[in-house]
């Protein structure tokens, strides 16, 4: 069984931990506008005005905050680190550096032509994003089971008003909390069935040279459309046993 050296990535530290900030940092702002949401109509502008408005004031910050970041993640941060990722995976894959900053141990795999390279490189990246959004996945599937039950919860208080409920609502079923969790479940699924239709072509031998191209672009466009970005801390976290179970699958396929 092939060693797997180090993994050295200067990428995932210059674009990567910023993109993971900024959506830490949305996530934050989501939170805190859902909260002064449902706060504001608890606060009566009769008996305390002062409190109100400083309420409404701070929940319109709160939003204007939540859209500028979450702009800038998908017009600035997301995309140009999706960029120098892609750009380093081409340069893998051809063996022409693209940019100063290069991976080392990233990819690994003993592949000669660059069909071949691609597409061991796009199993490699179909099996480690695989591994880490279905661990992904079950933190998220508790989330959600958690925010239901809250929601049901509040559906069925007779002293919840209307209004109350809408709120509920909009936060539950927002981007962040089960859209996110449909994304993630759907790029989970895809990234298996990537991993499986590459790992099914190199078994029966089949031909590489489209398969590769369209393997990548198909892998490129689910990321882009799920727009999930995967935890580095979980990722770090498995390294030692996903480094050993892509070994297995190296030396089955003989890559």
């Amino acid at each position: 069984m092939a060693d797997t050296p180090h993994k050295v990535d200067p990428i995932g530290e210059r674009y990567f931990q910023p993109l993971e900030a900024a959506e830490a940092a949305a996530d934050v702002l989501f939170y805190v506008s859902a909260v002064l949401s449902l706060a504001v109509p608890l606060v009566s502008q009769q008996e305390h005005p002062s409190l109100y408005a400083l309420a409404q004031i701070l929940f319109a910050l709160s939003v204007i905050a939540l859209f500028g970041v979450t702009l800038a993640v998908r017009l600035y941060f997301s995309p140009r680190a999706q960029f120098r990722r892609f750009q380093d995976f081409l340069a893998h894959a051809f063996g022409k550096p693209l940019a100063a900053q290069q991976t080392t141990g990233y990819y690994n795999n003993a592949a000669t032509s660059v069909p071949r390279r691609i597409a061991a490189q796009v199993l490699e990246n179909s099996f480690y994003s695989h591994d880490t959004i279905a661990q992904m996945a079950k933190i998220e599937r508790i989330k959600i089971v958690v925010y239901v039950l809250l929601y049901v919860l509040v559906i069925f208080n007779r002293n919840t008003d209307l209004a109350t409920i809408a709120v509920a609502a909009q936060i539950v079923f927002s981007e962040q909390i089960v859209s996110r969790w449909f994304r993630l479940e759907w790029l989970r699924r895809e990234c298996e069935r990537t991993y499986d239709d590459v790992y099914r072509q190199f078994q029966t031998n089949g031909q590489l040279d489209a398969f590769s191209i369209e393997a990548v672009g198909r892998y490129e466009i689910v990321k882009a459309t799920a727009a999930i970005s995967l935890s580095s801390r979980i990722f770090n976290k498995n390294t030692g046993r996903t480094d050993a179970d892509w070994a297995k699958v190296r030396a089955a396929l003989g890559l």
